[in-house]
């Protein structure tokens, strides 16, 4: 009976032990659970601020490039719009001293150009004047002197020292400035009532060569 009794009390004992540690080892490891949790809130806490804190450094940065970005891109455009509009510039230069060049070269090739004179009335005009107007250049050479001689249709001609080119010539009075006697297809058919083109002709003109029978005297194109 005893030993029952003792081994009760030992069981007990071990018991109330037993007990006893695991409410020591609980007060010491609920703390620490407390404050690894705190801990790992707090961390939590402080990688997400970083987080969002790195996130809107990020997005600054983004719109900084973009800005960066636009604006080097009006420079650029800038740059080469001047780029275009040199480039342009040197473009017609050259061509002006190109054309210049060879309006230079052209006056050093002279050539002639002759012809009859005609007038639809009884007499020919003292003040007639005949004109070449370079097909090219838009330039006019005139002159108002006639000449005289059997070679020309009636007696009366004219003689222009012209640049070597193409040209298309005229006749032409003071008094009617409006009117041009051209060197035409009409002249070329003869005067003829069935000859319908008016069209003035391309005379070419080449260096030191006259060319002849050249007439300005369609005064009946109206």
């Amino acid at each position: 009976m005893k030993k029952t009794n003792k081994k009760e009390e030992a069981k007990k004992n071990l018991d109330s032990s037993m007990w006893r540690t695991e409410r020591k080892i609980n007060s010491i490891v609920l703390p620490i659970a407390i404050v690894i949790a705190l801990v790992s809130l707090i961390g939590m806490t402080w990688f997400a601020f970083q987080g969002k804190n790195n996130q809107k450094k990020v997005s600054d940065l983004s719109q900084e490039i973009e800005s960066m970005k636009k604006t080097y891109q009006l420079e650029i455009d800038d740059l080469e719009e001047r780029a275009i509009k040199a480039e342009k510039e040197l473009e017609e230069k050259n061509k002006e001293e190109e054309k210049k060049k060879e309006e230079e070269e052209a006056e050093k090739s002279i050539g002639f150009i002759e012809g009859s004179l005609s007038y639809p009335s009884s007499y020919i005009p003292q003040n007639m004047k005949v004109c070449a107007q370079n097909l090219k250049t838009k330039k006019e050479y005139c002159t108002t002197e006639q000449l005289y001689g059997p070679k020309y249709t009636y007696n009366v001609g004219y003689k222009l020292e012209v640049p070597a080119g193409e040209y298309n010539v005229y006749a032409s009075v003071p008094e009617k400035s409006t009117e041009k006697a051209y060197y035409s297809e009409y002249v070329k058919c003869g005067l003829k009532s069935n000859c319908n083109s008016h069209e003035p002709v391309k005379v070419t003109v080449s260096k030191d060569q006259i060319t002849e029978e050249i007439d300005p005297v369609d005064w009946y194109n109206k």
